[in-house]
């Protein structure tokens, strides 16, 4: 951090005040090495941070084109887990006897893997669905 003189006279009066005397050279060094140090610290971080910003934009980049690649262009819908269920079950009942998997699902009836697979294991438990 550089600091001017305006700033230096108002540091050593300060101390001054505090210790009740003129500031010593050894504590006026000190004090200057500190500044120094945390700024160097301080723009270590900001560098860091800067770094890090960059990576989190490029993981959400691969990730977009990762999700995009995985549906092959398929929309999907966004629903809430009773309409999945409802969707689900229905579905169930059209195809019945039919192996059925959550990656069917999500093809068919355009509703998110994770929720299609949350919702299947839900309705076996219950025993809707086998």
């Amino acid at each position: 951090m550089v600091i001017g003189k305006a700033t230096r006279v108002a540091l050593d009066s300060s101390l001054w005040s505090i210790v009740g005397s003129p500031v010593e050279p050894e504590i006026q060094t000190t004090i200057t090495a500190q500044e120094i140090f945390y700024d160097q610290q301080r723009n270590e971080l900001i560098n860091e941070i800067k770094e890090l910003k960059e990576m989190i934009g490029q993981l959400s980049t691969k990730i977009e084109s990762l999700c995009s690649e995985k549906n092959n262009g398929l929309e999907i819908r966004n629903v809430s887990y009773g309409q999945a269920k409802k969707e689900i079950v229905r579905y169930f009942k059209e195809h019945h006897g039919e192996h059925l998997t959550a990656a069917d699902l999500e093809e068919k009836l355009g509703i998110d893997f994770w929720l299609c697979d949350q919702v299947c294991e839900y309705l076996t438990k219950e025993g809707k669905i086998k």
